[in-house]
């Protein structure tokens, strides 16, 4: 509409109350007094009772005031429903309206997720191929020689390529942790109601919660990345970065994982982790080095200080 009227083809613009034409009171304003002004266009708002071919109406000295009461509803409007849906992430609710690949909705509680036994079996084989030394692109080959489905043609989507696996919809995969029976919800943010462009949340600001689904793929804890240090497929060094959990920064690793795992999951075997399936560099040397040369340097002070 704004295009048609700055090419000067329109010469009356009309709505049901100023709220029709826009919330937002300093835009509105702006292309009421400024643009429609410069292009001839008269704007009537009939429940306002405004019309700008009268500026001396007595109604149109309100015009701003019902502007601003018309954005404040909005604010006030998304301010309650911001603080529902944050209220249902962090009790865990699903707030994703679609399940990822290898889940379903429960028919009788669509709250809550099930296990998709056909795409999990897919799940799990990725899983399973990347403990084992393959890339990314060497399962999505691998996966498409087999023809198996991808998950848009599982979801019942069109597709020229039903059986193209992308090395990204493997990486996603492998990285997800709803796959561990997690739920993790606030991936994205919004700056504001104007600015609808979606931003990453940072890891440490998402909320997890290990109990609400079960886990489609099992998986054992990041030991076992060592056993594969010498694959003949994938190499030492892609073979260690497939097998090293994403969450991990030191050696530690071996040892406990950094998510706690959900009792329910623990008895079946599965650990709260996701694979990293690129290049992963551990800072473990650095902080094994820091950690001697501190316990060094707290020794000779206290011989100094506190001689014998």
């Amino acid at each position: 509409m704004l295009e048609v009227i700055e090419s000067d083809q329109v010469a009356i613009v009309i709505t049901k109350d100023l709220s029709r034409f826009g919330r937002n009171s300093a835009l509105t304003g702006m292309y009421i007094n400024f643009v429609f002004a410069q292009h001839g266009v008269r704007y009537i708002a009939i429940n306002d009772n405004y019309d700008t071919i009268d500026p001396n109406s007595v109604d149109n000295d309100f015009a701003g005031i019902k502007n601003w009461f018309n954005e404040f509803y909005a604010r006030d409007t998304s301010r309650k429903i911001r603080a529902v849906v944050k209220a249902k992430g962090e009790r865990g609710e699903h707030l994703t309206a679609n399940p990822p690949y290898g889940y379903v909705k429960d028919p009788e509680n669509p709250k809550q997720w099930i296990v998709d036994e056909e795409a999990a079996q897919v799940v799990r084989r990725i899983f399973a191929l990347c403990m084992e030394g393959r890339g990314p692109t060497q399962i999505g080959s691998l996966l498409e020689k087999e023809r198996v489905p991808t998950p848009t043609m599982h979801q019942g989507k069109p597709s020229d390529y039903p059986c193209k696996w992308d090395t990204s919809t493997v990486v996603h995969i492998l990285e997800r942790r709803e796959y561990t029976g997690c739920t993790v919800n606030f991936k994205t943010y919004t700056n504001s109601i104007w600015d609808k462009k979606q931003r990453k949340t940072p890891e440490d600001e998402r909320i997890v919660s290990t109990t609400p689904s079960p886990p489609s793929s099992r998986r054992k804890c990041s030991r076992r990345s060592g056993r594969y240090g010498s694959s003949a497929i994938a190499g030492p060094a892609p073979a260690r970065a497939a097998s090293f959990p994403a969450w991990f920064s030191a050696r530690t690793a071996a040892r406990k994982c950094t998510t706690e795992p959900a009792s329910s999951l623990t008895s079946a075997g599965t650990f709260s982790f996701v694979p990293l399936t690129g290049t992963a560099r551990t800072n473990a040397p650095r902080i094994i080095f820091g950690l001697w040369s501190w316990r060094i340097w707290s020794c000779a002070t206290c011989r100094w200080s506190f001689p014998m």
